[in-house]
């Protein structure tokens, strides 16, 4: 593939990536489709690696391109003071940490402290100025094109702190409903994820729930520290 194709190849990546999403959703077979969502939304994700290859190789080229101008650029000179906000604005930010700095591997632990912090800031900013600047919706998709392989590692091993971090990605997709292949996930991964983690870590999904099923997005109570030691 040359840089003549890039534009090309990025496009194709990106609608293979959200049909895959759409497509779990709006098959009529899906009742009978045994495919963990999990499982589907990390295929989705792997899928989303063919943007960044993409988009990484040949960035000199697209940047010059009417592609770089559908890419609102987020770091900007607020971007810190979002970062430092975070505890302030969301009170369960710092169990969720805490969550994600007690992994026994310091790899997977970076990685979780790392997609914890993108994750809260990017719900801050749609919270904040969403409807201000409708292009913020394209965080959605910047979440899962940038995220590590260590990660999906992690999520396919059913990790308790990789599973909390979803469901915060649930939110993340709630606050978007313009973005259609995305329609009916943010239900579906909560309840999923529920299942999965069972009653004892409810109260770190009490504020994601409270959100995706509309609840008060002011009030988060912080999770037990039992719970935030017993993650490995």
């Amino acid at each position: 593939m040359t840089q003549d194709d890039s534009i090309a190849a990025l496009i194709f990546a990106s609608n293979t990536a959200a049909f895959s999403r759409a497509e779990y959703m709006l098959n009529p077979h899906q009742l009978q489709d045994s495919t963990d969502p999990i499982d589907k939304i990390i295929e989705s994700f792997q899928l989303s690696r063919g943007i960044n290859m993409v988009a990484a190789k040949y960035w000199p080229y697209l940047k010059h391109t009417w592609i770089n101008s559908n890419i609102p650029d987020l770091v900007d000179d607020q971007e810190e003071e979002m970062r430092n906000s975070l505890k302030d604005k969301f009170t369960t930010y710092s169990s969720i940490n805490a969550l994600a700095l007690g992994q026994e591997d310091p790899e997977r632990s970076k990685v979780a402290l790392q997609t914890v912090d993108k994750t809260f800031r990017y719900i801050a900013h749609l919270m904040d100025d969403g409807y201000n600047y409708p292009t913020l919706i394209y965080l959605v998709d910047a979440w899962s094109v940038t995220l590590p392989t260590v990660y999906r590692e992690m999520l396919e091993e059913r990790k308790p702190v990789a599973l909390v971090i979803l469901a915060y990605y649930a939110v993340l997709i709630s606050l978007t409903p313009e973005v259609w292949h995305l329609d009916g996930w943010p239900t579906l991964l909560i309840n999923r994820i529920a299942d999965v983690l069972g009653p004892e870590w409810s109260e770190f999904l009490r504020w994601p729930q409270e959100i995706i099923f509309g609840g008060d997005r002011s009030h988060q109570t912080a999770p037990k520290a039992s719970l935030i030691n017993r993650t490995n």
